[in-house]
């Protein structure tokens, strides 16, 4: 899951809780692009990976954080 902490309707924060909490959803790896940046909260509730927005190479930084989190075998193209 590539995850904003700041959406319309529900905060980031509340989506990983939610996330989380269940069995089936908690091991699903979760990468956070963001403008807030990093959390210490993001840490407690079981984030893979932060990439700030402000990055100039963003979709390179986030390409590279999903080829990392796939599962051996896999590859994003």
């Amino acid at each position: 899951i590539i995850l904003d902490l700041m959406m319309p309707i529900m905060n980031g924060f509340d989506f990983l809780t939610l996330l989380k909490r269940n069995s089936d959803t908690r091991s699903i790896p979760v990468i956070i692009s963001s403008a807030m940046g990093n959390d210490q909260r993001l840490s407690r509730l079981g984030v893979d990976k932060v990439l700030p927005k402000t990055e100039i190479t963003i979709l390179r930084n986030l390409m590279q954080a999903v080829d990392e989190l796939m599962p051996v075998g896999l590859t994003v193209t």
